[in-house]
């Protein structure tokens, strides 16, 4: 009985720490969330303001099935002033809020200012909402979501250092484009070593 036992509970443990890996320095976890598979990592340390944080960081993809999303140019966001994140989607389409949420959450816990915008001017003036595009706020980081005539991925343009788009084909595949935006950040965050990484 006593070996019995033991098999079980050393079977659990395999199984268990199967489910864990590393990537870009965290130590991720696979777990369930009513029935629906996620992937997650428990952070702590300073963040971009120097303010002491400790969260975990949950993931709808398992990162590193992420590495076929190009990223053109690397990551920099400036800490110190608003962060737009500026939708240019097509009116029509009506994608589920739950990537847009967990990015949100992201960018407070990592200690940017992100703040929603629109890039198309009427929209903009019609909802009441901010008019931001890469010209028009040159000093703060601009993220401008799109399903506009750019490939799918993560691209700096070319003129503004400071501005990125997050390029996606549908909604389908928004949260994994934005997920990499998280995944990009993290690693310029963590090689300015303002955060640490705990273990599950």
């Amino acid at each position: 009985v006593g070996i019995l036992i033991i098999a079980v509970f050393l079977t659990a443990w395999l199984i268990a720490e199967s489910k864990k890996y590393e990537y870009i320095g965290l130590n991720w976890q696979k777990e369930k969330f009513g029935g629906i598979p996620i992937y997650s990592a428990v952070i702590n340390g300073y963040n971009v303001q120097g303010n002491l944080v400790n969260f975990k960081l949950i993931m709808k993809n398992d990162p590193r099935e992420l590495e076929n999303i190009p990223v053109a140019g690397q990551i920099n966001i400036k800490p110190y002033y608003p962060v737009y994140f500026s939708f240019n989607l097509d009116a029509n389409q009506t994608c589920d809020a739950g990537p847009l949420i967990g990015f949100g959450y992201f960018m407070n816990k990592i200690g940017y200012d992100l703040k929603t915008a629109n890039a198309n001017e009427t929209l903009a003036k019609e909802q009441n909402e901010s008019y931001v595009v890469c010209e028009t706020n040159t000093q703060s980081t601009i993220i401008m979501l799109t399903n506009k005539g750019i490939k799918e991925g993560i691209y700096k343009h070319p003129e503004f250092d400071n501005c990125y788009y997050l390029s996606v084909s549908d909604c389908n595949n928004m949260g994994e484009v934005i997920e990499k935006f998280e995944i990009e950040t993290l690693k310029r965050v963590l090689n300015k070593e303002k955060i640490e990484n705990t273990s599950i």
